[in-house]
């Protein structure tokens, strides 16, 4: 994969938005506005508004890590903190995996 910003910009406007959509209709969850940032500190983001950021740093990550990033803020729109009910949530979207997925998370790092 070219990792050049310019090439990561794009690819993850073309697939992460429709990508998102898929997953929020999939498990019933509704934002208002996805976005696509060059963050460095932070794969995503969820706003109390249901504005999801995400990093175009995320097409960097193995697929099923997006999924699990995507599914992480959509839970977000439910849950806006990280205490059990969200991990419960999160679970629900991730077959009981939320915290191998988290852990297995913590080996990426954004460029």
């Amino acid at each position: 994969m070219i990792n050049d910003e310019a090439t990561l910009r794009s690819n993850a406007k073309a697939f992460l938005p429709g990508e998102l959509d898929f997953l929020a209709k999939a498990y019933g969850f509704k934002y208002t506005q996805v976005k696509i940032k060059k963050s460095r500190t932070r794969w995503g983001s969820c706003s109390s508004q249901g504005v999801i950021n995400l990093s175009f740093y995320l097409m960097l990550l193995p697929p099923h890590l997006i999924r699990y990033v995507l599914l992480h803020e959509l839970c977000h729109t439910v849950q806006m903190n990280h205490g059990p009910a969200f991990w419960a949530l999160l679970d629900q979207c991730t077959e009981g995996e939320a915290k191998k997925l988290r852990k297995e998370m913590k080996e990426y790092r954004i460029p």
